[in-house]
């Protein structure tokens, strides 16, 4: 890895945080731990702060949205059993 790498990954380190959530977030819906946290990113793309919720076990995350939509996107999560869809699709 090259020192600007390195840099550049420090720099985006250094814009995330872990923030309070005034809604309850759920499970982690792929391993089940209720260690989930809300994250924002500073300066998202440049742009506004933008939010996504992350597990802290098995690290399954969104795509950074508004605060809001983060939390309402993770707690309606749902585990895809693909066996399941397998069969509805036969």
């Amino acid at each position: 890895m090259k020192p600007s790498d390195l840099t550049a990954l420090n720099e985006t380190a250094q814009r995330i945080s872990i923030v309070s959530s005034s809604v309850p977030l759920e499970s982690c819906p792929e391993c089940g731990t209720s260690e989930v946290r809300l994250n924002r990113v500073s300066r998202f793309a440049g742009g506004d702060d933008a939010y996504y919720v992350a597990c802290t076990i098995c690290e399954p995350r969104q795509f950074p949205d508004s605060r809001e939509d983060a939390v309402r996107d993770w707690n309606q999560r749902q585990i895809i059993d693909l066996r399941e869809v397998l069969n509805a699709s036969r």
